[in-house]
């Protein structure tokens, strides 16, 4: 499978949430998966204001949808709430496509203090406030977990 991992926390990061998905992206390529992971290391980026070793992207909307257009995933995984994860939750909103999400609620930036404005804002104003797979009923959402396709 193609899969598609969108964070805003990357290397040269050191915490939990890269260290995870590092992990998580090896133990997948290992079962023969070809992951790709869509970090601020390929947008223009920002310090966060309350927590300048993480780079926020700006404006990663139309880079980041172009990138998962010439890839065409398998499966999406948004995991981090900040403006990739934001652009990365519209474009499969606005596309009708199912996305994982591993956003809990105090996690990333909310804990470092980014106001959510200030992280929607550096995606697009059409974005949601609401992430998730809201393109899917409750059933199919509960049918496709299920599945042991990772």
């Amino acid at each position: 499978m193609k899969l598609a991992i969108v964070t805003d926390a990357w290397r040269p990061q050191v915490n939990g949430v890269v260290t995870t998905l590092l992990r998580t992206s090896e133990a997948l390529e290992a079962l023969g998966h070809r992951v790709t992971v869509f970090s601020p290391e390929q947008h223009r980026t920002i310090p966060c204001p309350t927590y300048p070793e993480i780079r926020l992207a700006l404006w990663p909307q139309r880079r980041l949808a172009a990138a998962l257009d010439e890839l065409v995933p398998d499966a999406i995984h948004v995991a981090t709430e900040g403006p990739l994860g934001m652009a990365a939750a519209s474009y499969c909103s606005e596309r009708g496509l199912a996305f994982t999400t591993s956003m809990g609620p105090v996690t990333g930036y909310a804990a470092t203090g980014v106001p959510h404005a200030i992280a929607s804002s550096m995606t697009s104003p059409k974005v949601s406030v609401r992430l998730g797979n809201t393109s899917t009923s409750t059933e199919e959402r509960q049918r496709t977990s299920s599945e042991p396709n990772l």
